[in-house]
């Protein structure tokens, strides 16, 4: 399994920072790499059991995934896992906060669970994942910091 994480401050309170990352519809402004999300099932909210779909880009290539909510404790985790149609463990995203320095510490982390979609994509995919997560902090710093 694959995995990498990303951390930044941000002078924001922790649920402030909680509740830009959990609203998935607003996942196109933060991730380079999602480009529309939105709920599924009726749910209109992050938690644990709800589901939404992610529309994604890498190159030329554009997917989709159905993640599930597996955490989302206000203040302190939002966690999800990706699905292809709702089978399968893909990968889990993970953002924390945690309260320091007057604000928040938040850090974004992924573990692969199952790499069907990475054997598709161009080398380099960690990496970008990682330039991914990074830039993706800096625009949620952005916005809480507004």
């Amino acid at each position: 399994m694959a995995g990498g994480s990303a951390s930044t401050h941000v002078n924001a309170t922790p649920e402030d920072v909680y509740d830009l990352v959990a609203d998935i519809t607003r996942m196109s402004e933060w991730s380079p790499e999602t480009y529309r999300a939105h709920w599924l099932g009726g749910a209109t909210e992050a938690k644990p059991g709800a589901r939404f779909r992610g529309w994604n880009k890498a190159g030329p290539l554009r997917w989709f995934t159905d993640p599930v909510i597996d955490v989302a404790d206000r203040g302190r985790e939002l966690a999800f896992t990706t699905t292809f149609f709702g089978r399968g463990r893909l990968t889990t995203w993970r953002y924390v906060m945690q309260a320091s320095e007057g604000g928040t510490t938040l850090t974004e982390s992924w573990e692969e669970r199952v790499s069907a979609l990475g054997r598709l994509l161009p080398g380099g995919r960690k990496e970008g994942l990682q330039r991914g997560m990074e830039q993706t902090l800096a625009r949620i710093k952005a916005a809480a910091e507004r």
